[in-house]
């Protein structure tokens, strides 16, 4: 098979389903990102734990963010990835990770108290005041991600996005 070579190297194309899970990229700057966040959202997990006598964060909210996190990892720095510029359907499998399965566990999660706890205590204070539940910014994301809002518009933008008349 040709090997192709620009201005950023791509490797040959995956000739067995083992060459597609060899393809990890563990120095990607977005994978890296959602590994920042993991992190983040865990030392707050810590923090909390520790000041508490019982769990405090809900399992199931946990397990999303863990799962919302490694499905983020999986599409931008997973085998989907290292051969995304190469097959459009592997790239929209990106897509659809991000947008069907990473964005709604994250939200289910409800990370906020979390990250919150991440935070020295004088942000904390700060930013608890800004995003209780009366909050100027609570209010707003709370509006931003009302399902009667957010699935039309992501509908609608697919639908947009993929309209042909508006790419002749």
């Amino acid at each position: 098979m040709p090997y192709f070579q620009t201005a950023v190297e791509i490797a040959e194309p995956a000739n067995s389903f083992g060459d597609l899970l060899s393809r990890w990229d563990f120095t990607d700057p977005l994978g890296l990102v959602v590994i920042l966040f993991a992190l983040t959202y865990t030392t707050g997990l810590v923090r909390l734990t520790l000041r508490t006598s019982s769990f405090p964060v809900e399992k199931r909210n946990v397990v999303a963010a863990y799962g919302g996190f490694a499905s983020l990892f999986i599409a931008l720095a997973g085998p989907f990835d290292g051969f995304a510029t190469e097959t459009f359907w592997l790239h929209m499998i990106q897509h659809l990770i991000i947008s069907l399965v990473a964005a709604p566990l994250l939200l289910l999660s409800s990370p906020m108290a979390v990250y919150l706890w991440s935070l020295p205590e004088t942000a904390r204070e700060g930013a608890g005041e800004l995003l209780n539940s009366k909050g100027a910014i609570r209010r707003v994301m709370d509006f931003l991600v009302m399902p009667r809002l957010t699935v039309p518009l992501f509908v609608g933008t697919l639908y947009l996005w993929h309209a042909p008349d508006l790419f002749s």
